[in-house]
């Protein structure tokens, strides 16, 4: 078994681009249907794969802000003192409905009630009242116990 040529790839995206099945464009290049799929640029799973992936890192990374917004907040905080702002360091983070809350700097730490545990979007969630929450991103609605 030897690698396939630049023109039998390209074939294969031009094919498949022209809305040759997988099947057809095997045939007509001469090779397995695996390895149309394995170069399938077209593919609905291939695309949808790497957008979500990407989605996802993007979503994590938002969330390990947060841990460690928070981490940091409770390491700057002793027992006797109110708790730190993140981004100015003031001793004047107040509790509101909506979180911490700066005095100084306006800053708002973001609750982990804000993260929607479907899809992980931050801010895209509105309380619905009672505990009951739905996520404006995937429609996914939960309850905080």
């Amino acid at each position: 078994m030897g690698r396939l040529t630049k023109a039998k790839i390209d074939r294969i995206v031009s094919l498949r681009k022209e809305g040759y099945t997988q099947k057809e464009t095997a045939e007509q290049v001469g090779v397995n249907v695996r390895t149309v799929r394995k170069y399938d640029t077209t593919s609905r799973a291939s695309t949808r794969k790497s957008t979500d992936l990407k989605a996802r890192v993007t979503a994590l990374e938002a969330i390990a802000r947060i841990l460690l917004e928070w981490l940091t907040v409770t390491w700057l905080t002793t027992d006797s003192e109110e708790q730190r702002c993140v981004k100015c360091g003031a001793q004047d983070m107040d509790f509101r409905n909506e979180g911490f809350t700066c005095g100084k700097c306006g800053h708002r730490m973001i609750l982990p009630t804000e993260m929607c545990p479907n899809c992980l979007a931050i801010d895209r969630v509105d309380s619905e009242g009672g505990g009951k929450w739905v996520c404006q991103e995937c429609g996914h609605r939960w309850q905080i116990v």
